[in-house]
């Protein structure tokens, strides 16, 4: 978990979270990269080029590859009874198509300041209390291939 911020380039940020993770010891990791627009569609793609290059050098790590539509918190907001019960008086509607929203980023923002709340644990919190089956649903074009790939890289890989 974390950010890597000395370094540049979404391949070198994914073959530097593979090598931390691998000499951290994990069992799996999951690396999110936001989109920020269609102009950015090669980082998923620089990104397992630095995956496939660490399973060509051997590496067992199984590594998922995360790119949410436009930013990760239109996944964070993609579970409106979660936002709700989080978020007291926070509108379901106001999250509706969270892949749709071009700045989920600012609406998210925006409920936590309107109730003070701090960022990271309320993240945190959306995070983890969220209901899967409904971000499958409401963030079909994201959330639904990632839990595909989940399931294929992780949960299968754990198994062997």
């Amino acid at each position: 978990r974390g950010r890597l911020k000395r370094v540049r380039g979404y391949e070198a940020k994914a073959r530097t979270a593979i090598e931390r993770a691998e000499a951290d010891g994990v069992q799996a990791l999951i690396c999110s990269f936001d989109r920020d627009g269609v102009q950015n569609s090669y980082r998923l793609q620089d990104a397992r080029k630095a995956r496939d290059g660490a399973h060509a050098r051997g590496s067992r790590l199984p590594c998922v590859l995360a790119m949410p539509i436009e930013k990760v918190e239109a996944w964070l907001i993609g579970d409106a009874n979660n936002v709700q019960r989080l978020l007291p008086s926070a509108h379901p509607k106001r999250v509706h198509g969270p892949e749709k929203i071009a700045d989920p980023k600012s609406i998210l923002l925006g409920l936590l300041k309107e109730r003070g709340l701090d960022e990271a644990q309320t993240c945190d919190d959306l995070a983890s209390q969220a209901d899967l089956k409904t971000l499958r649903l409401t963030c079909s074009r994201s959330f639904d291939p990632f839990m595909d790939e989940v399931k294929r890289e992780i949960v299968m890989g754990l198994r062997l």
